[in-house]
């Protein structure tokens, strides 16, 4: 996902930002959210792997509720890496193969 904003963003601006940002599964109430997946897909992850993951949903979590414009791109930058590495991992696990973690 890619969004573009104005350096000098207005609110509307930003609050469609931060709804991107929720539609990616940062919010503990999507049932279809990063933070399920990680739960049933953790032991398919090393325990560094798992770790970064997790640390990397708490800080976008923190960040999107920043009004910075850098903060929320970054955030967004930070959840497709996120989900990157899910999808490899559900992927793995679809075609029966080991995770790249644990090989």
């Amino acid at each position: 996902m890619f969004v573009v904003m104005a350096v000098g963003a207005s609110e509307a601006e930003i609050l469609g930002v931060k709804g991107q940002i929720l539609a990616e599964g940062m919010t503990p109430f999507d049932h279809v959210s990063n933070e399920r997946v990680l739960g049933e897909f953790s032991e398919a992850l090393s325990s560094d792997e798992r770790e970064r993951i997790e640390e990397t949903l708490k800080r976008s979590r923190e960040l999107s509720e920043s009004e910075s414009r850098d903060e929320l791109m970054e955030a967004l930058f930070d959840m497709n890496g996120v989900a990157k590495v899910l999808t490899r991992v559900m992927l793995q696990r679809a075609a029966g193969e080991a995770p790249a973690s644990s090989r």
